[in-house]
């Protein structure tokens, strides 16, 4: 009897715990569902972000392109232009010059001598036997310079010119007429395949050797400074 009552005891307590064991069993179900649900919204959020993103990079980056553009065809206008298959470049600068040499011993500079503007030895006065000192007082901008720089061509066929010139030593007026000056030829060459034909820096000056100053020429005293006519074969260090 005791036996049977200890069978049915544990039948009756199977039996009542059953319900509960679904219904957890159901509820875990459910909460696994729920998160399933969680993480599905949570990828499609993320990919809709993701492709967000992508789509503001892709607008960012042809805006960059549109400013770039025009900033490029500058660039590239500013570095010449072409005509008939030659490339061309303009360059040069503005230069204002304020002199004032003064002479301990000897007469002033006449009017129109180039020792107003540049230091030259071989005209500079010595005395004019007065024994007196001397001053001048010269502002200009003849050194104004303007360059042309041209070419044709590539690789072992191109062929290079260069165009340069100012307006030294070529007054044709003065400060109460017109106060202009002429343009003067400083350099004009064309190099092709090793070979310069034109006007240059002589071949025996050291440019290097030109010290810094305020005033154009302002060589030591001695020192080789020409420009001169030729035809010269350059080839290596030679």
């Amino acid at each position: 009897m005791k036996h049977s009552l200890k069978v049915l005891l544990l039948v009756s307590a199977a039996t009542a715990f059953a319900p509960i064991a679904s219904a957890q069993s159901a509820s875990t179900e459910a909460r696994l569902q729920t998160l399933e649900a969680m993480v599905a919204q949570l990828r499609a959020e993320l990919a809709e972000e993701k492709a967000q993103t992508d789509s503001d990079l892709i607008l960012l980056e042809k805006k960059a392109a549109t400013i770039a553009a025009p900033a490029m065809k500058d660039s590239k206008s500013d570095s010449g232009f072409s005509a008939g298959g030659t490339n061309f470049k303009i360059s040069g600068f503005i230069d204002m010059d304020a002199h004032h040499t003064v002479m301990s011993e000897g007469g002033p500079f006449g009017a129109n001598s180039i020792a107003r503007d540049f230091y030259i030895l071989s005209v500079t006065p010595n005395s004019d036997g007065s024994g007196e000192s001397s001053s001048v007082t010269d502002f200009t901008a003849q050194g104004s310079r303007i360059i042309i720089h041209a070419d044709r061509g590539s690789g072992a066929d191109k062929i290079t010119g260069l165009f340069e010139m100012d307006f030294f030593g070529s007054s044709q007026g003065n400060q109460r007429v017109s106060n202009s000056y002429a343009p003067r030829l400083r350099r004009a060459f064309v190099d092709f395949k090793g070979f310069r034909a034109g006007q240059e820096w002589t071949t025996f000056q050291n440019l290097s050797s030109i010290p810094e100053s305020a005033s154009f020429l302002a060589l030591s005293d001695g020192m080789v400074f020409n420009r001169q006519a030729m035809l010269r074969y350059t080839t290596g260090p030679f």
